[in-house]
């Protein structure tokens, strides 16, 4: 089989990658907010558990974010192996080589 398009799949490798270290940070940055907080708001809500829980949600969204298009891009690597094995069922040359190749 050809493979045409070779570094669609380290790109999607290389930000699912991202995406879990992306997780492992916020997380150690969470539980360093919890314990030693912002010193210029006071008390345990405000200068702890706020911030914590704010960097938490921006994380999470962002992981997924980052997921969703490692995702997609396999998708989009799936359909167009898919198109192609089907044009190549349709016709009797197969859709591999393609002129100036």
């Amino acid at each position: 089989m050809n493979q045409r398009y070779t570094a669609l799949p380290v790109i999607a490798m290389g930000l699912k990658a991202c995406a879990y270290i992306l997780l492992v940070a916020s997380v150690i940055t969470m539980v360093g907010r919890l314990i030693f907080g912002i010193s210029d708001l006071p008390g345990f809500w405000q200068g702890h558990l706020l911030p914590a829980l704010e960097g938490m949600f921006y994380a999470i969204i962002s992981w997924l974010f980052m997921l969703g298009v490692s995702e997609g891009i396999y998708v989009l690597l799936d359909t167009e192996e898919n198109t192609r094995r089907t044009a190549d069922a349709a016709s009797a040359t197969p859709s591999g080589m393609t002129a100036g190749k």
